[in-house]
């Protein structure tokens, strides 16, 4: 999911921005986040999957509208949460 993420971030700005692309690309790291974490996080706290599943919502918005720093914002938000939710205290100094 984040290298999906890393890989669009790369296309912000470039005169080759093609929305269709990004898109893509976005659903790629989505898909990554629907089917590995999911599930398991709608079974330990449903409420808790779905508040990280609105920044993701948002993040898509944001690509439509070319607002590249809100989905940067909202991708920190979404890596905070999970990190939060699966407490991964180890892995926290990776997405600062």
């Amino acid at each position: 999911m984040l290298e999906k993420f890393n890989v669009l971030e790369k296309t912000f700005g470039k005169k080759s921005d093609n929305l269709s692309a990004q898109k893509t690309i976005f659903w790629l790291g989505r898909n990554y986040f629907s089917y590995l974490l999911e599930p398991t996080m709608g079974k330990l706290d449903p409420i808790g999957e779905k508040r990280l599943v609105r920044p993701l919502d948002k993040m898509l918005y944001s690509i439509e509208d070319g607002e590249r720093n809100t989905f940067k914002s909202l991708r920190k938000e979404l890596e905070n949460g999970t990190i939060h939710f699966f407490k991964f205290p180890v892995f926290e100094h990776a997405f600062n």
